[in-house]
């Protein structure tokens, strides 16, 4: 095992549902209309669900979405740029935040890096 590997301290994940697009709009267009914890059976029926693990990883939401967990639909909508486009700011809900032991975490508009694993995309927000 790597020294690296050792010393890391293990990161809280927690699993939750994105629901895509903009609150002002009704969920529709790019960007993060909602984030609900767990993920429920409904919301796996529809391109705007996907399903995702929450982490704080150097003090920034890491997003990561395991690519088997995510509809063929879903994929093209948002993972084909490389680019995670956030419309307009959103507030992480208070039940999220404290099950991350942060206070508030606010989103910030803008095109955040999508980084491609071998079984996740993963956003720094």
């Amino acid at each position: 095992m790597r020294q690296q590997e050792m010393t890391a301290m293990p990161v809280k994940q927690i699993e939750a549902t994105v629901i895509v697009g903009l609150l002002s709009k009704k969920c529709k267009g790019k960007g993060i209309c909602s984030i609900i914890l767990g993920n429920p059976e409904i919301h796996q029926k529809q391109c705007t669900y996907a399903p995702v693990l929450l982490s704080l990883v150097d003090g920034r939401l890491l997003l990561s979405f395991q690519k088997n967990q995510v509809k063929k639909c879903t994929r093209r909508k948002l993972f084909s740029h490389p680019f995670f486009v956030i419309g307009e700011a959103y507030l992480l809900p208070p039940e999220i935040s404290r099950l991350l032991s942060i206070n508030t975490y606010l989103i910030e508009p803008g095109q955040y890096q999508i980084e491609e694993k071998t079984h996740y995309w993963n956003i720094k927000l």
